[in-house]
């Protein structure tokens, strides 16, 4: 059965969660909901990903710079994920080791 016939939107199975830029310093910049929602909100993604064994992999932008680290929550709760650093692309598609992390997953595209 395919996925529409299950009525399953995200199949666990075909899924990984890639975490980008979830950086302290960046939740200060969001402006459509507060900082602690938005933070309980990448908390709950992560609890997801290790209860239903989705793969994950992480970038961020210059952690040392205003931009702060991943906020530290998603790395106690998935200590096993991957995490791809970025030497200052913007866009994490640019960085090979990125695009390589999630080939690696075997999730389709």
């Amino acid at each position: 059965m395919t996925n529409q016939q299950n009525n399953v939107f995200i199949d666990p199975n075909d899924a990984a969660l890639l975490l980008i830029d979830h950086q302290s310093g960046l939740f200060q910049t969001v402006k459509d909901l507060d900082v602690p929602t938005l933070r309980r909100n990448a908390i709950a993604l992560a609890r997801l990903a290790k209860v239903t064994n989705i793969p994950t992999i992480t970038t961020d932008s210059v952690p040392s710079g205003p931009n702060g680290p991943l906020i530290p929550e998603i790395k106690e709760i998935l200590p096993e994920l991957v995490y791809v650093p970025r030497n200052g692309e913007i866009n994490a598609w640019d960085n090979p080791n990125f695009v390589k992390a999630v080939e690696a997953t075997g999730k389709k595209l």
